[in-house]
């Protein structure tokens, strides 16, 4: 590219964002878009990632670099208490 078309990480670390949510296969779109929507709830700004026209490729969920850390934290929890209501009601 020429100088100055290269893609640079912006000074501003509110602006670059990391991905806090990889996912693929039949269920990636619908994860994805519950992880916004979890995420919103917390007021964490989320956009997702993906295209309907390549279904081989990921979505992913990105935060600003700064809210990674809560974002991740909140996705864990979310899942942790999943995973502990699914087995009271479903007991083994």
């Amino acid at each position: 590219y020429p100088q100055d078309m290269r893609l640079e990480p912006d000074a501003d670390e509110a602006l670059n964002l990391t991905t806090v949510f990889t996912g693929d296969g039949a269920t990636g779109e619908m994860q994805a878009e519950e992880i916004h929507s979890l995420l919103d709830a917390a007021g964490i700004y989320a956009v997702i990632v993906g295209t309907h026209a390549l279904p081989n490729l990921p979505w992913e969920v990105r935060v600003a670099a700064e809210r990674a850390a809560d974002a991740q934290q909140l996705i864990t929890d979310a899942q942790a208490s999943g995973e502990k209501a699914l087995a009271e009601e479903f007991p083994e």
